[in-house]
């Protein structure tokens, strides 16, 4: 079975990110319209099937289980057979890609896959920091309520000044402040 991270230089612990970037750059060296290496077809294959086995995560972890060595023979087989068709499917589409003019493939795949990935990255940034901030600045509001409902009860006599919960109160609306700084900071960009 063929060493993957390897032909990309990378160990088994690389990073998604780091899979596309060592691609890219293998794409750009070995593509067969660019480059001058006699086995450049062939190496431009071999780094792309690594590509579409180590770019998936379900590939790529079915790949990862069968260089472990703790497999029943029954199930090695099932994951064997499963990476037979990822890497059918894979050599496919590495050969589409080798095809393919080097301008078009530069533009329309790689430039493609890289947009996607950081439009992701960013939109999954922005859901998260838009979430906590509101959270926040819910927890801010109620902060608020609480803090002049305490204040009330305590000119009107109905309560007397106490250590914790203006401490508890002041700590609800500082977490409103920061929330409602990391969503406005959102959208700086």
């Amino acid at each position: 079975m063929k060493d993957y991270y390897s032909i990309l230089g990378l160990t088994s612990t690389a990073s998604t990110d780091e899979i596309k970037k060592a691609y890219k750059k293998l794409a750009f060296k070995y593509h067969p319209d660019v480059s001058s290496f006699n086995n450049a077809h062939n190496k431009f294959i071999e780094i792309s099937e690594a590509y579409e086995i180590l770019s998936d995560d379900v590939k790529r972890l079915n790949y990862d289980n069968l260089n472990q060595s703790d497999f029943s023979e029954a199930s090695y087989s099932r994951n064997y057979s499963t990476y037979q068709n990822h890497k059918k499917e894979a050599e496919r589409t590495a050969e589409q890609y080798s095809e393919t003019d080097f301008n078009k493939f530069k533009t329309s795949i790689l430039d493609t896959m890289f947009k996607v990935y950081n439009t992701t990255k960013k939109g999954v940034q922005f859901g998260c920091g838009l979430y906590f901030g509101l959270t926040f600045i819910g927890a801010s509001l109620f902060g608020i309520f609480k803090w002049l409902d305490y204040w009330i009860k305590v000119s009107d006599g109905s309560k007397e000044i106490e250590f914790w919960p203006i401490v508890s109160i002041t700590w609800i609306l500082l977490f409103g402040y920061l929330g409602y700084k990391g969503v406005t900071g959102l959208f700086d960009d």
